[in-house]
């Protein structure tokens, strides 16, 4: 799938972040959901972060040329209709589509919006895809200690 769409990756930008520099590690490594350890706030319970996070959560399926299922992966919601995943997960794939967390209704693939390959980073367009953007936290303040969970 990646290869179909080169010629829309070469310049992207998504959301302010140039493809494949450390603006969009930063955004990856959101996956990770922070506590909301911070500060004087209270820290949510793991279950809780967990629960919220789900609505922004995909699994991708990505498939052959004929249709059958090639590899397998996980992204979160960016924005509406923008899915961030790991590169190797849509790399060679001719299609895919992708299911949230808990729904039925599979959502069609459109295309790779971004990719960086030294990171193993990319941004999928998802046709029909309205949900809600996962809240990342700041990995410039994560420091040693601090609880972190990943989805």
């Amino acid at each position: 799938m990646c290869g179909e769409f080169r010629a829309s990756v070469a310049n992207a930008e998504v959301g302010g972040w140039k493809k494949g520099r450390g603006r969009a590690l930063a955004v990856m490594i959101g996956l990770v959901a922070l506590s909301a350890g911070t500060g004087f706030a209270q820290p949510k319970p793991a279950r809780q972060i967990a629960q919220e996070a789900f609505a922004s959560v995909v699994l991708l399926v990505m498939q052959d040329s004929g249709g059958q299922p090639i590899s397998f992966g996980s992204g979160f919601v960016l924005r509406e209709g923008l899915v961030a995943t790991n590169l190797h997960v849509i790399n060679g794939a001719s299609s895919g589509y992708c299911k949230l967390i808990g729904g039925n209704a599979p959502l069609q693939i459109a295309g790779t919006v971004a990719v960086d390959a030294e990171h193993d980073l990319a941004i999928v367009a998802i046709s029909g895809l309205d949900a809600p953007a996962l809240m990342v936290g700041d990995s410039g303040q994560v420091a040693v200690g601090d609880s972190v969970y990943a989805i």
